[in-house]
């Protein structure tokens, strides 16, 4: 699988983790680099959209349970 350094981030919005975290099951957001999210320049980085579905194809091949919501 692709490796990509992790970087710890904060935005605003909402997401279903919240209701893992609830049920004690551990969860992980991530997609594309992106940012200055809900303005005008609001921007998503073309090239980092095909490390994302790399990431994603290589999860839907693991013979290991997770889960993709």
């Amino acid at each position: 699988p692709p490796f990509v350094p992790a970087r710890r981030a904060r935005h605003h919005g909402a997401a279903d983790a919240r209701f893992y975290a609830e049920t004690g099951a551990g969860a992980i957001e991530f997609g594309p680099s992106c940012g200055d999210w809900h303005s005008k320049k609001e921007y998503v980085s073309i090239s980092s959209t095909e490390t994302y579905k790399n990431i994603l194809v290589s999860l839907g091949k693991s013979e290991k349970n997770i889960i993709i919501s």
